[in-house]
């Protein structure tokens, strides 16, 4: 019977830690669900900027997420152009089977091992680029950076979809 109560107690430990965990990756304008962010982009002609981090483990995930993310500027920046999405693969929090499923999936159909890493994808999930974002940053233009990044992505996609269009066209 003792077993049986530490089990119902751990079990509850982890469904809370890992709301938990969720609820503080998924901040103001940002999404963890993929379906989400599909529909969101379908329903408005954006991109989905997919972010793949690490917010517990990675240096340069945390200074993204310190420096970035949740800033106001770089918010208004991305409200109107793409659709944010966060991947987070914690090693120290827990997260709900379904999203671990749902990010490991994405993981290994997108690919790539670096941390963070950014691409910009279709309202289907199809990745239309990978973002440059390496290099090295200044503090004081860390949000320039990750701009500057998402900038030449969509310049790079409006590129490709003029000479799409111009092929086209008899």
């Amino acid at each position: 019977m003792k077993k049986t109560w530490i089990g119902i107690i751990l079990i509850m430990a982890v469904m809370a830690l890992g709301g938990r965990a969720e609820s503080q990756a998924g901040a103001p304008g940002w999404t963890q669900n993929y379906e989400q962010a599909k529909a969101r982009a379908k329903a408005t002609g954006l991109p989905i900027l997919a972010l793949f981090t690490g917010t517990d483990w990675c240096p340069p995930c945390k200074q993204f997420e310190r420096g970035v993310a949740n800033r106001p500027e770089f918010l208004a920046y991305a409200k109107g152009k793409v659709v944010l999405l966060k991947l987070d693969y914690p090693r120290h929090m827990l997260q709900s089977p379904a999203l671990l499923r749902q990010n490991e999936e994405l993981a290994e159909r997108i690919g790539g091992q670096e941390f963070p890493r950014f691409y910009l994808l279709d309202s289907g999930g199809e990745v239309l680029t990978k973002l440059d974002t390496q290099g090295r940053i200044k503090a004081n233009t860390l949000i320039g950076h990750y701009v500057r990044s998402i900038q030449e992505g969509l310049a790079e996609l409006k590129k490709a979809e003029e000479s799409q269009r111009s092929a086209s066209q008899p």
